[in-house]
């Protein structure tokens, strides 16, 4: 059964969707931009710091994420617990986009390939404090029964 477009809603786990989403592209993309057997100098190792720092952010985001949707609060701590964990998603997603754009500053020809993802990080941001602003009724009716 098909839903009318305007009573459409982004799935509960949309977050979790968009998230892996920008983990798959963005690593392929660091791949494909810095895969080049022939050049060897000095960048290479900055590069690598690059991949691996972007690399790490993105695993951290879904760590964070995977552990935060893995609470089903029943109290009040677990619901600040599972915020902590949407906080720390969120600052990851905000490192990875602050990463990005070092990586246009140092190599500003690579702009067209990281610009394509700002759309994605700012939706992914949303989407996120989106879902963490549903602990404040799961905590409304933690503290009503």
């Amino acid at each position: 059964m098909s839903v009318i477009v305007s009573k459409r809603k982004i799935s509960g786990m949309q977050f979790y969707m968009t998230a892996r989403s920008l983990r798959r592209d963005i690593t392929k993309m660091l791949e494909q931009m810095f895969y080049d057997e022939s050049k060897f100098c000095y960048s290479k190792g900055l590069e690598y710091y690059i991949q691996t720092r972007i690399l790490d952010l993105l695993g951290n985001m879904m760590e964070s994420i995977v552990n935060a949707n893995e609470i089903y609060p029943t109290t009040a701590e677990e619901v600040m617990q599972r915020k902590l964990l949407q906080n720390k998603a969120i600052g990851y997603v905000a490192n990875i986009e602050n990463e990005l754009e070092y990586l246009v500053d140092l190599y500003p020809e690579k702009i067209r390939q990281v610009i394509m993802f700002i759309d994605s990080i700012d939706h992914e941001k949303k989407l996120l404090r989106r879902w963490k602003q549903s602990n404040s009724k799961i905590l409304k009716m933690i503290q009503g029964k």
